[in-house]
């Protein structure tokens, strides 16, 4: 059971690092077009929009372009972080130990990506960027190092 949660776990990982290499890979027109239309989705689900111009909306989606950027990195890499442990999960290292070793995966792939965007056209490599990467992957990591231990504790009162 533990392999195939191991191999699970690493293909998980590795389409994981591909979602955001596709994301890093777009030039800086296409990325903010991605993000423009995520934020127009969450304003046509929400009312905020029913008493906007087009002016004000134009100018909402303006503003709201950084945060919802930056939002995106911390999410994206909270997920890869609770993956990354998920897959350290499964070897017999100590806790500490699959929570360091998981944070430097994570953290490494960010500066990777970060340096990959410098050669994309209209993109930068932004330390603050692997900030925000890092600390969405330690969250993750956090999350998933709860979750698995209500688990394990779970299945001993069970027996």
């Amino acid at each position: 059971m533990n392999k195939k949660i191991r191999v699970l776990s690493c293909i998980l990982v590795i389409l994981w690092m591909i979602i955001v290499f596709s994301f890093s890979h777009q030039e800086a027109v296409q990325s903010s077009g991605t993000s423009q239309k995520v934020i127009e989705v969450i304003l046509n689900v929400l009312p905020v929009e029913d008493n906007m111009n087009d002016n004000q909306k134009q100018q909402l989606i303006s503003q709201l372009q950084l945060p919802i950027r930056k939002l995106a990195h911390f999410t994206i890499y909270f997920i890869g972080g609770m993956l990354i442990y998920l897959l350290f999960s499964t070897t017999k290292y100590a806790t500490k130990t699959k929570v360091i070793l998981s944070q430097v995966v994570a953290t490494t792939y960010a500066i990777s990506d970060e340096l990959h965007q410098y050669f994309i056209p209209g993109r930068a490599m932004q330390f603050t960027d692997v900030c925000i990467d890092s600390a969405g992957a330690l969250l993750g990591i956090i999350i998933a190092m709860l979750i698995i231990y209500i688990l394990k504790n779970r299945k001993k009162e069970e027996k």
